[in-house]
């Protein structure tokens, strides 16, 4: 029951996400796009850009964290990725299993409301 209530947060989750992940970055408007041209035609924007294409990277270990903290982030989200599609898949493979999970706990839910003589328990609770 654990798994199966997982199973539908994970799908829920997944198909909340669905949208934002195939929606396309939104275009920019004509203004934006003819702003941007003329920026580009500057002579200082394009000496500027220049330089920084012909500078070489800075070798300062501050910037060299940040560097290599992106692919840390990546090499983690890839790790829990794959740990989301092997947990989905055990899932998966679980499914055709879940009737006769329902059948068996059907039975023995059966089994002890048998034991009851068809009433139900009393059930008392003390709050101290």
């Amino acid at each position: 029951m654990h798994r199966l209530s997982c199973l539908l947060i994970v799908l829920a989750g997944l198909l909340a996400a669905a949208p934002t992940l195939a929606a396309d970055p939104p275009q920019p408007s004509p203004e934006q796009l003819r702003n941007l041209a003329q920026l580009l035609r500057d002579p200082g924007v394009q000496a500027w850009l220049q330089a920084q294409a012909e500078r070489p990277p800075p070798a300062d270990p501050a910037t060299h964290a940040a560097v290599t903290e992106p692919a840390a982030a990546q090499a983690m989200m890839v790790s829990q990725l794959d740990t989301m599609r092997a947990f989905l898949r055990q899932l998966a493979a679980a499914v055709p299993t879940l009737p006769a999970e329902l059948d068996r706990a059907w039975t023995t839910f059966a089994a002890e409301r048998d034991t009851w003589g068809g009433q139900r328990p009393v059930v008392l609770i003390a709050i101290f």
